[in-house]
């Protein structure tokens, strides 16, 4: 199935006529989608509930269905159904007319795809040495979570689902979205570009990519144009998110080092505002990137990505009790990784400590292999180096053994007065390169604004073309 193309045009979010400008910042992790999707033109400090925005926090998986959906949903309920958007996002039924995605078959996304009888789920390979921009996993949650966005912003307004036989609705959404993402650093020197113009196309042939959602009795098509997809190194835009965050974050992370011994005298939040040269270690679930700035710039010869990450220890605890013939019924590190996270139940207790137990061995092994990597990074760097921020999704389950090898390593490198290492909490940890990506949309979406609005003349007759070819 190929790709549409159609000539750029100028719009402004429409929602009762099916038009959607979004801003995007979607941090496409191996183990979850951490996003933010807001209205263009909306003020992005307001996060009231009268601004159209979304979080958007799921497992990065799809479940490939070849059988038709017998259970649709009725028309009416669907304010119901799309009321809460972490629950829409996490069931949304797609199938793509789009050249980033392979086939035409269903696809559920996020903790529904987790629990489907399926052809087959996919996630983010951990092993292969294919990369996230050459998976067509990662376009179909990008392309499936936008299209559940316009969907669910239509119905808020109008209170009823687009429908080509009901004069009183529009016969389909479109969106223009300008979209941040990120890539391990190693896979953004290689396909930063070509990642960038799978999504958009070229200046004179943009790519129009379709989307059907199969919830409901009456099917739903979305059409997405991306005026621009900015690709960054992961990790790099987590640092951009610490700096947003300002003081209130830096005086949180000096009282932490303080707790664990470290004086730090005379040093203030403003100081770590100020640093130009930093370190960070951005624990995923299928990499550590360790991004480092070098004068306030990014620089890429010496940072570094580690290709493995906190879904390795998962993936070696299950290898682990496989080979001792411990019986344990985790179907993959995705089952693994919700089993550690639910509360404890006394019927699983004896159970989740002898798993617990496998896992803190195989997080052994592995905070080692990240000191090991810090130290090549010091071994360039680390007489310069500020601060060390440590943040990711995989880093809150191994704080207590990674802080502390890290503090080591960076004394054994560059001794005691050398520069900080500042854990974040879980609090800001998972969302940080998700915040930075949105606030790169921002920008980006900012400086294309002249621009559109030049082509203003052509926007009226442009609009109608798009909004109504489908």
């Amino acid at each position: 199935m190929h790709t549409k193309k159609r000539g750029r045009y100028a719009m402004s979010s429409d929602p009762k006529a099916g038009l959607f400008e979004y801003t995007a910042g979607l941090d496409i992790g191996n183990g979850y989608v951490k996003g933010v999707i807001e209205d263009r033109s909306a003020d992005p400090h307001d996060r009231s509930a009268n601004v159209p925005v979304d979080m958007v926090d799921m497992p990065s998986v799809a479940a490939t269905l070849i059988r038709p959906n017998l259970l649709q949903t009725p028309d009416a309920d669907a304010p119901d159904v799309l009321a809460d958007g972490q629950e829409w996002f996490d069931n949304a039924d797609l199938v793509f007319s789009s050249n980033l995605v392979p086939d035409t078959y269903r696809r559920v996304i996020g903790r529904r795809a987790l629990a489907t009888k399926a052809s087959s789920v996919d996630a983010f390979d951990l092993v292969g040495n294919k990369s996230k921009a050459e998976q067509p996993l990662s376009k179909v949650l990008v392309l499936g979570i936008l299209a559940a966005k316009a969907l669910r912003d239509y119905v808020a307004v109008t209170g009823q689902l687009p429908s080509p036989n009901n004069p009183d609705t529009v016969a389909s959404l479109t969106v223009r979205a300008v979209l941040a993402l990120a890539l391990p650093i190693s896979e953004y020197e290689v396909h930063r570009n070509s990642y960038s113009a799978s999504f958009v196309g070229t200046a004179t042939e943009p790519l129009v990519h379709q989307v059907r959602i199969n919830n409901f009795v009456t099917p739903v098509t979305v059409s997405i144009v991306f005026d621009n997809v900015l690709v960054v190194p992961e990790g790099a835009s987590a640092q951009y998110a610490i700096n947003y965050f300002g003081e209130p974050l830096m005086e949180r992370l000096l009282a932490d080092v303080r707790s664990r011994g470290v004086a730090l005298e005379g040093i203030e939040a403003t100081h770590l505002l100020a640093a130009t040269d930093t370190i960070g270690v951005d624990v995923g679930e299928g990499t550590v990137n360790f991004p480092v700035f070098t004068g306030g710039r990014f620089n890429a010869d010496a940072s570094r990505t580690l290709p493995a990450g906190y879904g390795t220890v998962l993936e070696n605890t299950i290898e682990a009790m496989t080979e001792k013939g411990e019986q344990h019924g985790f179907a993959g590190r995705k089952h693994l990784a919700n089993f550690l996270q639910a509360e404890v139940n006394p019927l699983k207790a004896k159970f989740r400590a002898r798993v617990v137990e496998e896992t803190e061995v195989a997080s052994d092994f592995f905070v080692r292999e990240v000191a090991l990597e810090l130290s090549r990074v010091l071994d360039l760097v680390g007489a310069v180096t500020q601060a060390i921020y440590v943040y990711g999704g995989g880093s809150g389950p191994l704080r207590e053994s990674l802080h502390k090898a890290l503090l080591d390593k960076v004394t054994e490198m560059n001794g005691e007065d050398a520069a900080p290492v500042l854990y974040l909490d879980s609090a800001y940890s998972r969302g940080l390169n998700r915040e930075g990506l949105i606030i790169a949309a921002r920008n980006r979406a900012a400086a294309l604004a002249p621009a559109a609005a030049e082509t203003g003349s052509e926007a009226k007759s442009s609009r109608r073309k798009v909004a109504t070819a489908k």
